[in-house]
């Protein structure tokens, strides 16, 4: 399962109608050998708890590797182009370039930041609130550029309008 993951990432400009003329770019090579690598840590870290049940070891790494997955995201997430796989992909941000770039940037440090905090803080604090500390963070690195994504695209529509408006005159 973990390869076909690896291949679909790899393969997806294939089938993607923004990109299907392009090359895979380097990036999304990176991102499907991180998504492997996590993957393959996941499966590992399940296989070893249910082996050794009272070693509590799924529960005390699976936090912090989603907080480095989402460091890496956003390390990267600045280089990903348009597509309809990878990325913040709601409607507003794949209509324009510009809006998905904008997105994009603030989305990379809001990941990345948040990442690594994610991964201290679920070193240092229980596994129970450490599992509430990743969900808000994380639904936070998700709700924010969603709309600042449709802020940009509001405010552009706005401004084109009234020029539309003008030109009428």
């Amino acid at each position: 399962m973990v390869l076909l993951c690896y291949y679909l990432l790899h393969f997806l400009h294939k089938i993607d109608p923004k990109r299907a003329d392009k090359p895979s770019a380097p990036v999304m090579k990176k991102i499907a050998a991180v998504i492997v690598i996590f993957l393959t840590a996941i499966n590992f870290t399940v296989l070893f708890s249910s082996i050794n049940p009272h070693q509590q070891l799924m529960n005390r790494l699976t936090n912090p590797l989603f907080g480095l997955l989402f460091t890496f995201l956003g390390y990267y997430m600045y280089s990903v182009k348009p597509n309809y796989f990878v990325g913040i992909r709601i409607p507003w941000a794949l209509v324009s370039d510009y809006n998905w770039k904008k997105t994009h940037q603030l989305a990379g440090i809001m990941w990345f930041i948040g990442g690594i905090i994610i991964t201290i803080a679920s070193l240092f604090l229980p596994v129970e609130p450490a599992g509430y500390f990743l969900f808000s963070t994380v639904l936070i690195m998700v709700i924010v550029p969603s709309i600042y994504s449709f802020m940009l695209f509001r405010n552009r529509n706005e401004i084109a309008g009234y020029f539309e408006k003008e030109s009428d005159h």
